[in-house]
């Protein structure tokens, strides 16, 4: 079956949904950075974890945006007529690269951030014996 523009509407809003939610547990790496704990970790440990949250966030809000505006250029398209919602995408209309990069990079920085604050979190036990 061919993809419609429709079909590729829902999935730019399916992949902004996935961005807000991983996003939200991006924040909530922040909150553990945060800790009491954390800070007993080598400093190039704690600012690796930093960094890692930071580019990641950057990541994300422009994958977010990137995809915010392409769902946006179909809404419009349907709105001004210029397609119907059933058409079928010309075989041009390819997903948007630079998105779809950005939103892997910030998952790879939300991963890199988790395993450095269970490093963290190994390193403050290892200090207490």
């Amino acid at each position: 079956m061919a993809e419609t523009y429709r079909s590729r509407l829902r999935q730019y809003e399916r992949r902004g949904d996935m961005i807000i939610w991983v996003g939200a547990g991006l924040a909530g790496l922040i909150g553990l950075a945060n800790t009491t704990t954390f800070n007993a970790a080598p400093a190039v440990l704690r600012a690796l974890e930093i960094t890692a949250i930071v580019v990641g966030a950057a990541f994300f809000s422009s994958a977010r945006v990137k995809f915010e505006w392409e769902a946006t250029l179909i809404k419009r398209g349907i709105c001004d007529r210029s397609f119907e919602a059933n058409d079928v995408l010309p075989l041009d209309k390819a997903w948007p690269r630079d998105a779809e990069e950005c939103w892997k990079s910030g998952f790879f920085c939300i991963l890199s951030a988790g395993l450095i604050m269970l490093t963290c979190f190994w390193w403050q036990v290892n200090w207490r014996f």
